[in-house]
């Protein structure tokens, strides 16, 4: 993981998050960069949002239903260092933008993953599957009966 303290004009730095352990850094930071890489996970990405922070990922796995550019964040397309780059300092380039879509960002994290909300969810399709299987179980009973 690197932590950058001020980038030129931008004192907000920014902290790469890509190494396990490192979530204590993301409070310091002004953006957070997510560079997944295949099978990566989501989760330096919700909790850079939790905490209000801006993000910049790359487009991979389940990324763009947390990172959606423009609105929560910044996303780029995979292996492509430039675009990563620039992703960051446009995020570093605006106060108001970084602010609003940090806020965005963490709006969606609190509707959509927080553990009772993934639970209820969770339960809502645990009882369709079980409702969907329950009359095939019922014809079988009566085939098996007669």
């Amino acid at each position: 993981s690197q932590r950058a303290g001020g980038v030129g004009d931008y004192p907000e730095g920014v902290f790469v998050a890509a190494v396990p352990g490192s979530a204590p850094c993301l409070g310091a930071a002004g953006v957070v960069v997510v560079p997944a890489q295949a099978g990566a996970t989501i989760v330096p990405a919700l909790r850079a949002l939790t905490m209000e922070r801006a993000v910049v990922a790359t487009a991979l796995g389940g990324m763009p239903e947390v990172i959606r550019d423009g609105e929560t964040g910044w996303l780029v397309q995979p292996d492509d260092s430039s675009a990563l780059s620039g992703g960051r300092l446009a995020a570093l380039a605006s106060n108001g933008e970084r602010t609003r879509r940090a806020r965005q960002g963490r709006d969606l994290v609190e509707r959509n993953h927080q553990v009772e909300t993934m639970l209820d969810r969770l339960e809502e399709e645990c009882w369709a599957a079980l409702r969907q299987r329950a009359p095939a179980r019922r014809e079988r009973a009566k085939v098996s009966t007669r």
